[in-house]
């Protein structure tokens, strides 16, 4: 310790006495009590002492020689030494030349050297004579360089490595304990000095960076391999010295043509060192506050056993700070990438078969490295966001309209509020003006945009109508403004529904070619419009079956527009330089790809036109054909010996039998085997020769030209005209339904990865994927977005985007507490997924009525699968977001695990990682690199770099969609806004509930069991085991004794569903209570508890709840009940209900007890077995 008197020893320790050199203190620990004024005086001291000292450090190291003169100075010594042979190996192993090493002014000194010339003693590391050097070892110095190419120190490399105490590199200093007023190699501020390395060979620097690295000689070594500036810092000290940095910075940035740039060649293993990383981060948020930009240079540097970056002659590539960051080992990153590890590993031993069955623990995704606290005016911009190193970003509910406008004001294009559902973002969306961000028009981006739920959406922002050719009224829901819902018509409404009329007769024309693939067809001059006899009507007025472009262009002129994205004009059609753009629940909404579906007639179609239309070519692609075809016709009988054999002829290819989810998209390459070298002129060949000819849409309907015929006239021609009009139509529909569906060219040019997409088949369906870049495009043009989602991640966005995550503002409204909320996992009945049996659905209507039945007198509503679900429930998917339906309710149940279609979401992620999910190692590396190449720029997407910082794992990408939907169910309760109600959120099913208590912070967790809520809801063994307990507790209610017959008549009587034979009844209770003897032995369980003694044994997490609340409560109700339901209880703990029994009041047990025994008197003649079968039992007591 520095303490050197009792004064200054630090509050909480006694001094002793000074060490025997006098320079040191020794101290203990004090254990009297501690006087917090002598603390605070003891704190102002150190305080006021420290300054003194560095007043005094500084006015010492003012009178040290300016840099000039230690120039001239250490050129003098230098000049008088010489580099020994043995130095100039170790410099020449080092990768530098002769000539190099003559630059660098490297010499070789012995211990304690000479010198011939007197130079003077003020020189750090230079003797009170003038003539010898401070040097305790031998070794090489090592010159420290500033920008205007002076010497201003040195460090000594030392030649014996194997000395502990002593470093590898000591700096030039005459401080020694005989004269402790001796010059140091400070600069006059107080700093020690940095080098400045500029390549020695005449070479122009590279102007790109600015190179940092760490120590003297490491980076003088890499400014002349790498022909670049490279600043150095002994121990990477660049922060302790951040005058001299910043100068350097300065120099370096001006010989370089004002470049910004800096690149740190991080040492091998610091990533895996929290003190060295400690320095680069300090070092990194000195460069970003002084304007400048830090990257890090990485060629895999792990740990030791790899190349220095003085030692590394080959390629590298270049990492953001965030990148670079993320690969530190520090413990707490080291723990959560183990944990990571361990869930892949848990794939491989998963139960079941199919993907569904998995229950995954949370991925934890790393922290962004800082939060700030928004201050009005301070929101960084997005090139200050991107140095501060992507922040997280927190702001109250009352700035949610400052923080918006101010980032839209400075800059920002994308902007992600991922505050928790609920908050009212989409109340506060549906306030603002077009005006309040200074754009010509502001569009709410809504899925639910007919029919919105939010007052100020509805009230405030014109709906943009969507082409359809009628719509009914659903009176049973309503928005917040009264106004019935409008949907579209499913066909089985009941008569005398109200419907809405239609805005375009042609609309199924429209939806015909969409569902052939058809692109271009909703543009201005499109043929359809072109060929409607009500063209001209539909753009100036409204009326049955037309007016939809007249609506269309009105409401286009309202500067608040709500509207569903697929029905935004197109880009090119449209200017959205000065629109703003709101997408609410963007996860869900904003789409990257379009699905085409084949069929087997469709196959067929294309198949046999391409043989009609150009021969040559079909026979080309014939192999293909074949492959292909063998999906739909899998198996085919072959005769062996006489007998039939069933052969897979895709499996015979290489190809794997399919899984419940068809061949997927690398099942189909193998199948389909090499891309031919030639496919792009056959893709070329082939989108001329089956491309549709639509002419005929654009022809005008037949009719009889009445324009010069009086009114009479025309009247009487009008039925003719519509006669002729409608067979015209038909025609035309005949015509429409006989081009083939739009699919081999994309499935070629996915297939050729000519375009990112994926291939799926299965149930008869070849399902083919291709990327849909419409959203995105409307993203980029538009002036600003805000993306509205409490629960996506911003790494999905970025994805969507196309863009990098640091192009993204993050902000998130402050999170509010969530302690009046109780969530509930029902465990026990698996994922419910679409596939339920009989027996499933009943367990399921019985866990309903157990939790309904549980809350009678509360409001209680179900969210279940549509296929399901009944009348009142909401629907997953429909009703988890951005509806307010369930905000009154008391009680929300979510039924099942809310997987999305399996098959969709692994399209979705092989289109924005360009890889396939089922690729692993070498197979993944080798098709990013391929996307990446394909796809490398793609007008502001830059493919690779997305990718590359969206390393995203398939089975998070699927639990991410997951947790978001279970939040989002969860979140329609609204408990922030209802602080005053106790609500309960339920969830049933088999899925990791951790994140709850991260995302909502303050909510009670709770686990049951299915059988907990009712025993009808467990599955139909643990059912049966109820039933007999229920059976003989029944028996003994009425004074009989229930032996193993008894028991089984009154299964067959009482639970007929569930009766069993005698054998299976002692099968059961062997299984479950350690046998027959076990049922009896289970109410003497107390009697033993009683006369336990000692430590009481550990129990589980949620064991005291039992312990402290239910069994007390058991021991209140009437005897008959209090046993049965003890019974109950210890057949589902099993044997932890011992160890429980221990943790409950004596009272308790006791009242137990004596239930028990009452029990016994009502039995009667059955007592006497009873106690019988308890007396060994009582014996160990």
């Amino acid at each position: 310790m520095t303490a050197t008197d009792a004064y200054s020893a630090p509050p909480g320790w006694q001094f002793l006495k000074l060490t025997s050199d006098g320079l040191w203190g020794i101290i203990r620990r004090d254990t009297g009590e501690i006087n917090e004024e002598l603390k605070r005086e003891w704190a102002e001291r150190t305080a006021y002492l420290r300054i003194e000292r560095l007043r005094i450090e500084r006015t010492r190291h003012a009178t040290s020689l300016t840099e000039g003169d230690r120039n001239t100075q250490i050129r003098d010594i230098l000049g008088q030494l010489r580099l020994s042979s043995r130095h100039r190996e170790d410099l020449q192993h080092r990768g530098l030349n002769d000539e190099l090493i003559e630059k660098g002014k490297f010499k070789s000194v012995e211990q304690w050297q000479k010198l011939d010339l007197e130079v003077s003693y003020r020189l750090a590391g230079v003797a009170l004579g003038g003539r010898s050097l401070i040097t305790p070892q031998t070794g090489y110095l090592c010159p420290v360089w500033n920008p205007e190419a002076q010497i201003v120190g040195w460090q000594l490399r030392v030649d014996d490595n194997s000395l502990e105490d002593v470093p590898k590199y000591l700096w030039a200093t005459s401080r020694t304990r005989k004269r402790p007023q001796g010059a140091t190699v400070h600069f006059q501020n107080g700093e020690l000095p940095l080098t400045f390395c500029t390549p020695a060979n005449d070479v122009h620097p590279l102007a790109q960076y600015i190179g940092i690295a760490e120590g003297i000689l490491k980076p003088w070594i890499i400014s002349q391999l790498r022909s670049q500036i490279v600043i150095g810092a002994a121990g990477g000290q660049f922060a302790s010295s951040p005058e001299t940095f910043k100068r350097y910075l300065e120099a370096a940035s001006t010989q370089l043509g004002s470049c910004k740039n800096v690149l740190l060649w991080a040492d091998a293993g610091a990533i895996a060192n929290k003190n060295v990383m400690r320095q680069y981060r300090r070092t990194y948020e000195l460069a970003t506050r002084w304007g400048y930009t830090l990257r890090v240079a990485w060629w895999g540097q792990l740990d030791k056993s790899c190349a220095d970056p003085d030692e590394y002659r080959g390629e590298y590539e270049i990492l953001t700070w965030a990148q670079f960051e993320s690969l530190s080992r520090n413990p707490s990153r080291f723990w959560d990438d183990v944990k990571y590890q361990l869930r892949k590993v848990k794939k491989l031993f998963r139960r079941g078969s199919g993907f569904n069955r998995r229950v995954q623990r949370l991925r934890e995704r790393s922290t962004p490295t800082a939060t700030i606290i928004f201050t009005p005016d301070q929101l960084p911009t997005p090139a200050e966001y991107i140095k501060l190193g992507c922040p997280r970003i927190i702001y109250m509910g009352d700035e949610r309209v400052t923080i918006w406008k101010e980032a839209v004001a400075k800059g920002w294009c994308h902007i992600f509020d991922k505050s928790v559902p609920g908050v009212g973002k989409s109340h506060t969306a549906g306030s603002m003006r077009a005006h309040e961000f200074d754009v010509r028009q502001l569009f709410y981006n809504a899925a639910d945009h007919r029919n919105p739920t939010t007052l100020t959406v509805e009230k405030h922002f014109v709906d943009l109508p969507p082409r359809h050719n009628g719509l009914v009224i659903d009176k049973n829901r309503t928005t917040p403004m009264g106004r019935a819902f409008t949907v579209h018509p499913t066909g089985n409404e009941p008569e005398g529904t109200n419907k809405v009329v239609g805005n375009c007769h042609r609309t199924p024309t429209f939806r015909a070619l969409s569902n052939k693939n058809i692109n271009n067809i909703e543009g201005t001059e499109n043929p359809i419009c072109a060929g409607c006899h009500l063209r001209f009507a539909c753009q100036t007025s409204t009326g049955p079956g037309f007016g939809y472009r007249n609506k269309r262009m009105e409401v286009l002129k309202h500067s608040e527009i709500r509207a569903h994205p697929q029905s935004l004009p197109l880009v090119d059609d449209y200017e959205y330089g000065d629109v703003g753009m709101y997408w609410d629940e963007a996860s869900g909404l904003f789409t990257t790809k379009k699905k085409i579906e084949v069929t087997i007639s469709d196959f067929n179609q294309t198949v046999g036109e391409l043989a009609i239309r150009n021969p040559e070519l079909f026979v080309k692609l014939h192999p293909i054909f074949e492959k292909l075809r063998w999906l739909w016709e899998k198996l085919k009988v072959v005769e062996d010996k006489g007998q039939g054999e069933f052969v897979n002829i895709a499996f015979s290819h290489g190809v794997p039998e399919s899984d419940r989810y068809g061949y997927n998209d690398t099942a189909i390459r193998q199948l389909l085997l090499e891309v031919p070298e030639d496919i792009a002129d056959t893709i070329e060949e082939l989108d001329r020769c089956l491309k549709p000819d639509l002419s005929f849409l654009a022809d005008s309907t037949d009719g009889i030209d009445t324009t010069s015929m009086s009114k009479k006239e025309r009247d009487k021609l009008r039925t003719a005209n519509q006669l002729l009009r409608q067979e015209s139509y038909r025609e035309a529909k005949r015509t429409l339904d006989s081009i083939s569906l739009n699919w081999l060219v994309p499935m070629l040019e996915v297939w050729a990865f000519f375009q990112p997409g994926a291939l799926h088949f299965d149930k008869g369906i070849l399902s083919i994927y291709v990327g849909d870049n419409r959203h995105q495009e409307v993203a980029r043009a538009a002036k600003f977005n805000i993306y509205l989602d409490g629960t996506m991640d911003v790494h999905y966005l970025a994805l969507k985007l196309g863009v990098v995550v640091e192009n993204i503002l993050q902000i998130e409204q402050v999170v509010p507490s969530y302690e009046n909320l109780t969530v509930i996992q029902v465990t026990g009945m698996g994922v419910l997924g679409r596939d339920r049996r009989e027996s499933m659905i009943a367990r399921v209507m019985a866990c309903r009525e157990g939790i309904i039945n549980k809350y009678e007198g509360l409001s209680v509503a179900i969210i279940e699968r549509k296929a399901f679900a009944l009348d009142e429930d909401g629907y997953h998917f429909r009703d988890s977001r951005g509806v307010n339906r369930f905000k009154d309710v008391n009680v929300l149940v979510s039924m099942g695990i809310p997987y999305p279609n399996i098959g969709e979401l692994a399209a979705e992620y092989q289109i924005l990682m360009g890889v396939s999910p089922d690729l692993e190692g070498d197979q993944k590396e080798e098709r990013i690199r391929l996307m990446a190449a394909r796809f490398g720029k793609q007008g502001s997407n830059d493919y690779a770099l997305v990718q590359q910082e969206s390393d995203l794992d398939y089975q998070e990408f699927i639990d991410s969609f997951v947790r978001a939907e279970i939040l989002q169910e969860a979140g329609r309760l609204r408990s922030h806004l209802r602080p005053e109600e106790e609500l309960i959120y339920y969830f049933v099913g088999d899925f990791d509930l951790e994140f709850f208590q991260v995302e909502l912070p303050g909510c009670k967790f709770e686990t049951k069991q299915a059988i907990e809520i009712d025993f009808r809801a467990a599955d139909y063994g643990e059912q049966t085991k109820i039933a007999i307990v229920k059976a003989c507790a029944d028996l003994i209610a009425h004074q009989v004794k229930p032996t193993q017959e008894k028991i089984e008549d009154e299964l067959k009587e009482k639970y007929p569903d569930h009766a069993v034979t005698q054998e299976r009844i002692s099968q059961i209770a062997n299984k479950s209570l350690g046998g027959w003897k076990g049922l009896p032995q289970t109410i003497a369980a107390i009697i033993k508890s009683l006369g336990e003694k000692g430590e009481l044994p550990l129990i589980e997490e949620h064991e005291p709840f039992y312990a402290k609340v239910y069994l007390p409560l058991l021991s209140q109700e009437s005897p008959i009940k209090a046993v049965v339901g003890l019974v109950e209880f210890a057949l589902l703990m099993g044997t932890r209900f011992g160890t429980i029994l221990q943790h409950v009041l004596i009272d308790v047990r006791s009242q137990l007890l004596r239930y028990a025994f009452c029990v016994m008197k009502i039995i009667g003649v059955g007592m006497e077995w009873l106690i019988e079968e308890l007396s060994s039992l009582l014996d160990t007591c």
